[in-house]
């Protein structure tokens, strides 16, 4: 085992993937047509969740320097939740985060890993 490993390459390689699928499920909604709000929320859960969270149980016990994630994964992670809540919603990109998983029925990253 690689103990300098920091599994930066395994996140980047998540967040390509799961960027093209958020941009591909903004696109299935509008505001007059499309999918429903539960609809959009299904497709998420079905295609870009799984994504996201591909191996988050190797990175959560892969500690580094005794934190279970690193606040780049995080981040990352967060960043693109909120990304597909926005999508989801059809919200703009002022509504805060919390507002977008309350609204799009989605627990906070934390709390699905």
């Amino acid at each position: 085992m690689d103990a300098k490993l920091q599994w930066k390459q395994h996140t980047e390689e998540v967040r390509r993937k799961a960027t093209k699928t958020i941009n591909a499920l903004s696109c299935l909604g509008g505001p007059n047509w499309g999918a429903s709000l539960m609809d959009m929320r299904r497709i998420y859960a079905g295609t870009v969740l799984p994504q996201v969270m591909y191996a988050c149980s190797i990175w959560s016990n892969a500690s580094a320097k005794g934190r279970l994630y690193t606040k780049r994964t995080l981040k990352t992670l967060k960043s693109l939740q909120a990304r597909a809540a926005r999508a989801i919603c059809r919200a703009y990109k002022a509504t805060s985060n919390a507002a977008l998983n309350v609204k799009a029925y989605l627990l906070p990253i934390e709390q699905q890993i």
